[in-house]
Parts: C-alpha cells; structure tokens; sequence
C-alpha cells in the first residue's frame, strides 16, 4: 500500500465496518495502527536461522526418524548456535 492508504482506509467506510470484526481488526493492525517488525529483520543470524525451520526439522526428525526430543532439540539448538557464529554481534 503506498503512503496515502491510510487516508482511503479511513475514508472508506467499508473497511471501518465494526459488522466484520475480522476485517476492522486487520485493517487497525496492518494499517492504521503502529507496526512492530520481527526480531529477525535486525539480525541477519536470526534471519537465516529462522528460514532454516530448524525447529520443524527437530520435530521431523522426532516424527519421522524416531530421536528422541532431547537429542532433536539439542541438534537443533547446535545448529542455531552455529549459525548465529557466523554473524558476531559487536559493541559499538
């Protein structure tokens, strides 16, 4: 949406309408109202962990390979760690 939506959103009673309350929620949070992003766009570690699904392949590998959750999660907390290494967070 380009920098004027929030004006036809405003104006436009149809995306006001409190008789959906699903689109009146969606249009105050995406919208009108403050935005907050997620974690991961201010740390490219983060960014690339999360893109991995590390923690779907641990419950795959539960699921389907039959490990057990302790050692699912401790080779999924491994390669996060390994990851987040590559990207060093220093002090300025």
């Amino acid at each position: 949406m380009a920098a004027s939506d929030p004006d036809i959103v405003k104006n436009d009673p149809w995306w006001l309408d409190p008789k959906d309350p699903h689109r009146l929620a969606y249009v105050t949070q995406g919208v009108i109202g403050n935005t907050v992003p997620y974690h991961y766009v201010f740390n490219p570690g983060w960014a690339e962990a999360n893109a991995a699904q590390i923690w779907g392949q641990a419950h795959a590998n539960v699921i389907r390979n039959n490990m057990t959750p302790q050692v699912a999660a401790e080779g999924a907390l491994k390669r996060i760690g390994e990851i987040l290494a590559k990207y060093p967070i220093t002090q300025a």
